[in-house]
């Protein structure tokens, strides 16, 4: 197993700089690169905090936590929100004594040691199949952010129902009747999965229709959520003349893509076309203009996540749990009043 100063010296950075890049370390002033090196070096080195053993009572076997991700390293510094709930459980985990397993359910691959998992946390968007196919007969799991409904799962997660009303009812209120959303899948494609649809879609489907405003046209689709997918698919609403006065983007990343796209039609980020984001990465703070969105407390998603499994591993309860984390909505530069005349 290696160490903090291994993973330093094969990188190619301080101890510091490992520290902090792997605790998240939002004011630390590095590259993507260099973090996607430190990452990467340590997950080859199998580098974990030291700590004491959590081990099978009665046996002395090491007790082993599955974290299952669908992201790889590139696809997380795209959408640092998993990475960062990602690092929490592990964070949390490794301080409990747990030994942590990770399985990519895309080749199904196991990337530290074998065997029986003892728990299970699921992080991201998985299919029942899916979720079947990597856990097994675990019957511990703790389901992060998914858009499926099971009743044999704790889940912890954001409450996005409401997070989507605050930026509705505050675009609605500023005079914009235009108001765009990137998303993954049109109302159309979901109609019959419903209860699967992520719910900042299924709420501003509703509040539009509420509000006798709702347009397909509007809806900007995305085959993931990218900043590249974000630009291409708004440029090409824009060239052929469908120009919202609002965006709202589910993920800060593709707000970048959405600033790239709007600016190159000629129009203003914030003046002409407010721009709404989800997570309030470190970034948002600081794009030009600065960039309104929907603080998520990822970590404290990671932390919440991480107890639930330890609760379930140690503590009898015969009922499921579902924690739901409020957000804030952080009204910046990006946004403000309809210029549009009605």
């Amino acid at each position: 197993m290696a160490t903090i100063r291994e993973v330093a010296r094969e990188a190619g950075v301080s101890i510091a700089t490992v520290s902090r890049i792997l605790n998240m370390d939002d004011t630390l002033s590095v590259s993507v690169e260099t973090k996607r090196r430190v990452f990467r070096v340590a997950e080859e080195l199998k580098y974990v905090k030291k700590n004491s053993r959590k081990t099978v009572p009665g046996t002395g076997k090491r007790q082993s936590i599955g974290i299952v991700n669908k992201l790889d390293f590139d696809r997380e510094l795209e959408d640092v929100y998993f990475m960062t709930v990602r690092l929490a459980v592990e964070e949390r985990l490794t301080d409990l004594g747990y030994r942590i397993i990770h399985i990519n359910p895309n080749s199904g691959s196991v990337y530290e040691g074998e065997g029986r998992m003892d728990g299970c946390v699921v992080i991201g968007r998985l299919d029942d199949d899916e979720l079947e196919k990597v856990t097994g007969d675990c019957r511990k799991v703790v389901v992060v952010d998914n858009r499926f409904l099971r009743n044999d799962v704790d889940y912890v997660g954001v409450d996005l129902s409401m997070s989507i009303e605050y930026v509705m009812d505050y675009l609605y209120n500023n005079g914009h009747r235009k108001i765009a959303i990137i998303a993954d899948k049109t109302p159309e494609e979901l109609a019959g999965e419903k209860e699967k649809l992520d719910a900042r879609i299924r709420g501003y489907i509703g509040y539009m229709h509420e509000k006798g405003i709702f347009d397909e046209k509007y809806f900007i689709k995305v085959p993931c959520f990218s900043n590249v997918h974000a630009y291409n698919a708004l440029s090409d609403k824009l060239k052929n003349g469908i120009v919202p006065t609002a965006v709202i983007s589910c993920n800060d990343s593709m707000a970048n893509g959405a600033y790239k796209a709007i600016v190159q039609a000629g129009y203003k980020v914030g003046e002409d076309i407010s721009v709404v984001g989800f997570n309030d990465q470190s970034t948002a703070e600081y794009m030009v203009p600065s960039l309104t969105t929907v603080r998520l407390p990822m970590k404290n998603i990671g932390y919440e996540a991480a107890e639930l499994i330890n609760q379930q591993l140690n503590d009898e309860r015969d009922y499921k749990k579902v924690v739901l984390l409020k957000t804030d909505l952080i009204i910046r530069e990006s946004s403000g009043e309809c210029k549009e005349e009605k």
